[in-house]
Parts: C-alpha cells; structure tokens; sequence
C-alpha cells in the first residue's frame, strides 16, 4: 500500500514539474495550460466554490461573512465590483510582451458606479489625469488605499474621510 501511495505522489511532482515548466517557458505554454488547469479547477472539480465556502472572492456571491481586517480595522469593498481586472503581483503584459507588477487590484465597475473609501482615513493627495480623478488615502496603522478612475471627485487634500462618505 505504501508503495502505491509513493508511485502517486511521485506522480503528482513530476506533474507540477511539468505545468510549472510550461508556465515559465513562454505565452505558447501558458495558453495551453491555463485553460486545462482551468477545466480541471473549475468545471471538473468545482474548486471555486470550495475555496469560496472558506474565503472571500471579491466579485463572488456566496454565504460567506468574513471580514478583511488589516491593522485591526474592519475594511468593506469600496464599491459593488462586477470582476478584478488586475490582481496585485506580476502579471504578463499582451500589448508590451513583457512582464509587468502591479502594486494594485484594479476593479471592473459599472459606470457612475459610487466609491467609497475602504476605510476610514485622511485624504493625502488627489489628482487629476486625462480628465479622470484620483485619490490616495492615508488609513490608521500606516497603510494607505489608492483610487483611479474616478469620474469627479469632491474630495480635498487633508480632508478627513469615513467608510461611509462618497467619493
């Protein structure tokens, strides 16, 4: 039995192996893998919806009432988000073909969707970019939020926000 169970595992490492090699050996690796770990994940074993019962997806709908806390302080969703563009990390970029980070999450929202700040804080600067607004917020314990996109903002430097307040 134990024999069995090493072939297996040994099994399961040659094919991580073989997935993370395809991963970093270029796009043509990655398209084919992608969507096969996907299938695999999602549509045959339902992955998804596991490890939504135990963690919070942004975007997702589920009966799932944990709260992100940094620092101590509860942070809520800064507005209803239909999908994340952009995780935090690196990430390959189409247009450039090369590898890029992201300091950030970028959301999908709807248009004339209302943000508010994640927490509450003080507005550290605003600013304005090709006719669209931003805002970087200072929270407690030294962390800060930063938000883009925005079609108008009336927020002023050094002005201090709530959770509830509207950008």
């Amino acid at each position: 039995m134990l024999q069995n169970f090493k072939i297996k595992l040994l099994l399961v490492i040659v094919f991580v192996a073989a997935v993370a090699v395809m991963m970093q050996s270029g796009q043509t690796g990655r398209q084919v893998v992608e969507p096969v770990l996907r299938y695999v994940m999602y549509d045959q074993y339902d992955v998804g919806a596991f490890i939504s019962r135990h963690v919070h997806i942004p975007g997702t709908k589920g009966t799932n009432d944990l709260q992100l806390v940094v620092g101590g302080q509860v942070l809520q969703p800064p507005c209803e988000i239909i999908s994340i563009q952009r995780n935090y990390g690196w990430y390959w970029d189409k247009t450039e073909k090369k590898q890029k980070f992201s300091s950030g999450v970028v959301l999908e929202v709807a248009s004339g969707t209302r943000v508010k700040p994640i927490t509450g804080g003080q507005v550290v600067e605003t600013d304005t970019v090709s006719g669209l607004d931003s805002v970087l917020i200072e929270h407690e314990g030294g962390f800060y939020s930063f938000y883009g996109g925005l079609v108008q903002t009336d927020m002023k430097q050094g002005q201090t926000v709530g959770p509830s307040d509207v950008m």
